[in-house]
């Protein structure tokens, strides 16, 4: 799993008009951030447990 690119972050910024871009950015970039540490944490676990 990658984060997702700045590119197309902007791309749907322009699809549907988002008045903010660059707050918009922020925030889908901190939740993206966040699950793709979540989604580390859990193969990180399931690595430990042999599984």
């Amino acid at each position: 799993m990658v984060a997702i690119p700045l590119a197309e972050i902007r791309a749907y910024c322009g699809l549907f008009d988002v008045a903010d871009v660059e707050e918009f950015v922020r925030l889908i970039r901190a939740m993206d951030d966040a699950v793709l540490a979540r989604v580390a944490e859990r193969r990180g676990a399931e690595a430990n447990e042999g599984g």
